[in-house]
């Protein structure tokens, strides 16, 4: 009894995952989104059911051992076998044999040529493990398209508000490779991307057998130039300056001009192109603050401040509160109702002393300006950018140290997911490869496109978001809670 009531129990959790998606299912409007990406993404493949590239693994022997209870159509002997002939990459000739009667029954293919010059196995096999990124032309000139009549401007080159952000291979500022996104505002579309790198693998293996002095090396620097995977001789940090400089001088050729840019605390890369002037003297580019990293300032500068406040009830301090019986503020709402206000430390949770604010007013007054605040009257953040950068490095891992063209196809690949999605991005690939996607392929894909929104609707909903602190409240506590049992227990 208790072995069927955890069965039933195991089935009706099952029931309740949401990453249990089927295939044939389609979504048509989602409300919650408002951009012109996440509409687009609404849209998922039904269930295709094609016999195209329809592959499988198997071991060879267990099909000869399949074989063997099959009957020869000449000898009617149960001598049936399968050879190998020749082979062209992963793609194999298969000869039907009768060891009896030595009669050649059939000769196939493992796999067809899907183009004149290669078979559709050793196309498919190079795409999975290159992860090939010839589609990003294609997909960026739609998106590109898409942005334009979003605006409905009708001039030839559009003004964008857009994002910009930079990320690095490994952490830190010594970091050999980096790059720099541009997402537009409105449409949440990723523009353009610039890839920075410092390091060459061919560069360092022809200096070392040749020898950096030497006079075939110089000719080989020259032949190599074109191709080099060096385009930044600068410091890591100075990689995202660089990157922007480049996509905002490549943005007119696209038909676009970033004229807001929405970036973090940092003005190094906002003053950099403000000082090369990249679309003339008369063009001024404007720069907008993520909320995120102004509150983050705030905390940052006041806990470097002040590190320890006591406070006393003999100067309560409440002018700048509203008065009345309905006020937020306990001391005014208990004047307002003719009541003696309670002990400060009672109703605040970290009551200020005098003598701090001569330090704490000038920081106030510094984020409270109106200069500053006029910058973040759109309530911009860099989500968008973040969550683009955990898809670049899933598929290019920090820990593993890769070349340039490794990360720029990466970054190809996860640019394109993130505006169209998998199935969409999978499909162009094979398509400019010349391979027909097939059934089981895009089922996977419009699976992982399923996930991701019902994991955006889960993380939207406000119940979930609460949910969401209680549980992070709940691990810094147990946290903190540790660390004071491992302190404490050093003594």
């Amino acid at each position: 009894m208790p072995l069927r009531k955890r069965s039933v129990r195991t089935l009706q959790m099952n029931e309740k995952r949401w990453c249990k998606v089927k295939v044939d299912c389609e979504v048509n409007t989602n409300s919650v989104f408002s951009n012109v990406r996440l509409e687009k993404l609404n849209t998922v493949v039904k269930k295709d059911t094609s016999a195209i590239g329809n592959y499988i693994l198997v071991d060879f022997n267990q099909v000869n051992n399949l074989l063997r209870s099959a009957k020869c159509q000449y000898c009617e002997k149960q001598t049936l076998k399968l050879e190998l002939g020749a082979k062209l990459g992963f793609s194999y000739n298969l000869k039907l044999l009768c060891s009896n009667c030595d009669e050649n029954k059939t000769v196939v293919n493992t796999s067809l040529k899907s183009v004149p010059t290669g078979h559709d196995v050793n196309l498919r096999i190079t795409q999975a493990f290159s992860h090939i990124g010839k589609a990003s032309e294609n997909i960026f000139a739609e998106i590109h398209r898409e942005i334009k009549n979003a605006y409905e401007n009708g001039t030839e080159i559009a003004d964008l508000s857009v994002s910009f952000d930079g990320t690095w291979l490994t952490r830190g500022h010594t970091s050999l490779i980096g790059v720099g996104c541009v997402i537009d505002m409105h449409t949440r579309y990723v523009v353009d991307f610039e890839g920075m790198s410092k390091v060459c693998r061919h560069c360092s293996v022809a200096k070392n057998k040749l020898g950096q002095s030497n006079a075939e090396f110089s000719i080989w620097c020259e032949v190599h130039e074109s191709e080099c995977d060096i385009n930044h001789l600068g410091s890591s940090t100075s990689m995202e300056m660089e990157a922007a400089l480049t996509l905002w001088k490549r943005s007119t050729s696209l038909g676009f001009r970033y004229i807001t840019v929405l970036s973090d605390g940092d003005c190094k890369t906002f003053n950099y192109l403000c000082e090369k002037k990249v679309y003339g003297p008369d063009i001024v580019i404007k720069k907008e603050e993520c909320i995120n990293h102004v509150s983050k300032r705030l905390g940052t500068a006041l806990r470097s401040t002040v590190k320890d406040c006591r406070a006393q009830d003999a100067k309560p301090q409440h002018s700048k509160c509203p008065a009345g019986e309905n006020s937020w503020c306990f001391y005014q709402s208990a004047i307002a109702n003719g009541e003696k206000p309670n002990a400060h430390k009672l109703n605040v949770g970290t009551p200020i002393n005098e003598k701090f604010l001569p330090k704490i007013l000038p920081i106030y007054q510094r984020l409270a300006s109106n200069e500053l605040l006029e910058r973040c009257i759109r309530c911009g953040t860099q989500n968008a950018n973040e969550s683009l950068h955990s898809m670049i490095w899933a598929k290019c891992p920090k820990e593993i140290f890769v070349n340039k063209r490794r990360v720029k196809r990466a970054v190809a690949k996860a640019v394109c997911e993130y505006n169209k999605g998998t199935v969409r991005t999978i499909v162009e690939i094979q398509k400019a490869l010349g391979v027909a996607t097939g059934g089981s392929t895009k089922q996977l894909a419009t699976i992982l496109d399923c996930r991701k929104q019902k994991f955006r609707k889960r993380h939207q909903d406000s119940s979930n978001k609460l949910a969401l602190k209680l549980i992070k409240k709940a691990i810094h506590k147990k946290e903190l809670l540790a660390r004071r049992r491992d302190s404490a227990g050093q003594f």
